[in-house]
């Protein structure tokens, strides 16, 4: 933690695998909240209501991962495991700022709409975090340009947020009026 200290790192995220399966979890992340002025969780959600609310508060957002609708979901993380992420995100409600990362492969690449309407729904806030084209039990990246383009294209024209360098590109365009 000294290392990291004196690094002085703005954002630490803590995520896993499942971060949450940490025994220590909630006190370690009290220690690294000394570290860094802003303190992310990212978790699948699955265990999240195994926990008091307010031991939350120490993130300063919380990712729950979400791959699209209920179908989509379950097929790539497990069956009941939709409802324990939209379950989570409504008990994080007011506790902490939530968003719903995705991460965009062959399999949900047309799922941005469902995302966005289920972030809708529950408070939370739409975010493509990984355009890696591989997601947790998908190994089907998407290899064209094209939909890679156009995956970027509607997230920005909707608002996602999202982290992928490209997106910059697209950022450029919006404000000199330019088509993507």
């Amino acid at each position: 933690m000294d290392h990291i200290a004196g690094v002085n790192p703005y954002i630490i995220n803590l995520s896993g695998g499942e971060p949450l399966i940490f025994n220590d979890l909630f006190n370690f992340a009290e220690i690294v909240k000394k570290t860094c002025r802003k303190l992310f969780l990212t978790t699948n959600g699955t265990l999240v209501e195994n926990f008091p609310r307010n031991y939350f508060k120490i993130f300063d957002h919380i990712q729950i991962s979400l791959d699209g609708g209920k179908q989509i979901h379950e097929d790539m993380r497990g069956n009941g495991n939709y409802e324990k992420a939209i379950n989570a995100a409504k008990y994080l409600k007011g506790v902490s700022p939530v968003s719903f990362l995705c991460t965009i492969c062959s399999a949900n690449c047309h799922q941005i709409g469902e995302i966005i309407n289920v972030a809708q729904e529950t408070g939370a806030i739409p975010k493509i975090g990984r355009m890696c084209g591989f997601s947790h039990s998908n190994f089907s990246p998407i290899t064209n340009p094209h939909i890679w383009k156009s995956i970027l294209a509607e997230s920005t024209n909707c608002g996602i947020l999202n982290d992928d360098p490209l997106n910059f590109w697209f950022d450029e365009k919006k404000k000199s009026g330019s088509p993507p």
